[in-house]
């Protein structure tokens, strides 16, 4: 993962001729040319946590070359990807580098392409460079995908935004305002991560009927996040959220019923709600469907296949 020095300085050179004026940036970044990274890391560290995207910058490059701290590429990921949501060119090419790097433990061809793609639509070549190197080991769904990420890619400004907006929306009772909220504290967008925070909002939404809720609260429940794991309080919810035609919770029933975890164990059952989810376009359930039948019987199959039929979604 190291880079070559000059290549730095090229950026650090960059940001200086953006504008950051202030004297500590200043200061950091004579310590970083000199080669006293500590000094560096000192005066660029507080700018960088008060949103400075070229004190981010440099600060993300200093953890992913090892110099003057210990090389860390996931702490040169958030600063990176802090700069680069601000839309720093040198930030979001750096962090394209990151990702598309094969012995890079966080290497992603998707998100190194998407971020690269941002960069090319900035004017710049180098990141037009290194987009043609990636595609060529890239699949069409890939490229399809990394599209698709930067169109629905919001900003770290753009979720706090959202979680100011949907806050007094979510406290006033509005289940659709909980479950985005909701969401936002189990991703960390916006927000500190707070999977109990996540777990009382999909509550209080799934409470309402919100059948993404009561999917999501399910799942919570199922793995322990934020609650006390409890298999049966997992089941309740997808079952609810399966009756509104939620495909993921019918998934997730299928699975239950399979293993016997918070309802009694039921090839057919568990069949029969993978098939309402494959149904639906579910690949998992699609899959899970298809190595059911193997081993059961026509007449468990037909059985599964007839309560599918017969499964009734509220509402329709």
């Amino acid at each position: 993962m190291k880079r070559v020095l000059s290549f730095c300085i090229i950026l650090l050179g960059m940001a200086i001729l953006a504008g950051c004026a202030s004297e500590p940036y200043h200061k950091g970044f004579k310590a970083y040319r000199s080669g006293d990274y500590l000094t560096a890391k000192e005066e660029l560290t507080p700018l960088a946590e008060q949103g400075d995207d070229e004190a981010q910058l440099h600060l993300g490059l200093m953890y992913r070359d090892g110099y003057g701290v210990m090389q860390d590429i996931r702490e040169a990921e958030k600063w990176l990807r802090r700069s680069a949501e601000q839309e720093n060119v040198a930030a979001r090419i750096a962090l394209g580098s990151i990702y598309s790097d094969p012995q890079s433990p966080l290497q992603n061809d998707v998100k190194a392409l998407m971020w690269l793609n941002f960069a090319v639509s900035q004017g710049s070549e180098e990141a037009r460079a290194s987009r043609e190197a990636l595609v060529t080991r890239m699949t069409p769904a890939q490229t399809m995908e990394a599209q698709r990420l930067g169109r629905e890619f919001k900003s770290e400004r753009e979720y706090r935004s959202m979680a100011a907006e949907l806050r007094p929306r979510a406290e006033s009772g509005d289940a659709s305002a909980q479950m985005k909220l909701g969401l936002l504290y189990y991703n960390g967008q916006g927000v500190a991560k707070d999977y109990t925070e996540a777990a009382r909002l999909f509550r209080r939404a799934a409470e309402q009927g919100d059948a993404y809720a009561q999917s999501n609260l399910g799942y919570m429940c199922e793995a322990g996040e934020g609650v006390p794991q409890d298999y049966q309080e997992a089941a309740k919810w997808y079952l609810k959220a399966a009756a509104q035609g939620n495909t993921r919770a019918q998934y997730f029933v299928g699975k239950l019923y399979e293993k016997g975890q918070g309802v009694p164990q039921s090839d057919v059952n568990a069949l029969s709600f993978y098939t309402l989810a494959a149904v639906n376009g579910d690949a998992r359930a699609m899959s899970e469907r298809n190595r059911l039948t193997v081993w059961m019987s026509p007449d468990q199959v037909a059985e599964a296949q007839r309560r599918a039929r017969e499964f009734k979604i509220v509402g329709k």
